[in-house]
């Protein structure tokens, strides 16, 4: 389907930034200005679904930085539980070694025993939701001025962006991924028009795992920087998008590209 002019010109990017990918080849990396990366102090991550290559290597790059990591239910338990479900497939069933599970396993305990990485087990919502933690809350665990956020959590990230922007103040760059975007645009608008007061956009990827309904991306990566921290006069609008640094989310299927 094609998409809606209007809906793209809203997340139209400025580039002129030096920009690096971090994370694997497909879903799961990201492209960051190199400008935030030295100058945060710590990566927020919100979500990781058993893939922390993003955020290892941020660690990388950054020797004496640390990651604060969390997400709603990887944990010890699940992770040995649903390895041990699949390994009674294997014995009753007749199924294939859980080759997938076992290394879930392995990924989870990479993060667990990493001594730069301070995961923590918790939902991310809405900030006036006792159950949930949510920016609010991940700013006060942290005692660092200046932050990276990376916010990949399927849907929360409307509820968790629904603040004041002096919350904000903090973020150095923020990495979020957008979903449902069609049944939530005038949210999505409002939210994204707020974070322009004090930040650029200087990144957008479609992710072509998820459709295109009517007219618009149901999943969108956009990455912002604070304002303060470029020249703008270094700065033009995109001719088009992804990022030659972009990778398909979907490695089966074409990026999507769309030209201004």
């Amino acid at each position: 389907m094609e998409l809606s002019r209007e809906f793209m010109d809203e997340i139209r990017p400025m580039v002129g930034v030096l920009m690096l990918r971090l994370g694997r080849n497909f879903d799961g990396g990201y492209v960051v200005p190199q400008l935030a990366l030295s100058e945060c102090d710590v990566l927020i991550s919100l979500g990781y679904g058993y893939d922390s290559s993003f955020e290892r290597e941020f660690l990388k790059l950054n020797r004496k930085k640390s990651v604060d990591l969390y997400d709603s239910n990887i944990n010890i338990q699940s992770s040995v539980e649903r390895l041990f479900l699949d390994l009674r497939s294997v014995i009753f069933r007749g199924r294939g070694f859980p080759v997938f599970r076992s290394k879930q396993l392995l990924e989870y305990l990479v993060v667990l025993f990493n001594q730069r990485i301070n995961y923590k087990v918790g939902k991310i919502g809405h900030i006036n939701d006792s159950k949930c933690l949510n920016l609010v809350d991940t700013l006060k665990a942290s005692a660092y001025k200046k932050i990276i956020l990376k916010m990949d959590i399927e849907g929360s990230e409307y509820e968790s962006l629904d603040l004041d922007l002096h919350h904000l103040e903090r973020f150095q760059c923020l990495i979020i991924e957008f979903h449902d975007i069609e049944s939530r645009i005038d949210e999505f608008l409002t939210i994204t028009k707020n974070i322009k007061r004090d930040f650029i956009l200087i990144n957008t990827h479609i992710n072509n795992f998820a459709p295109i309904v009517k007219g618009v991306p149901e999943v969108i990566e956009l990455c912002f920087i604070r304002s303060s921290l470029i020249a703008k006069e270094n700065l033009k609008r995109a001719e088009s998008i992804p990022h030659p640094n972009d990778l398909p989310c979907d490695p089966s299927k074409p990026e999507i590209v769309y030209r201004y």
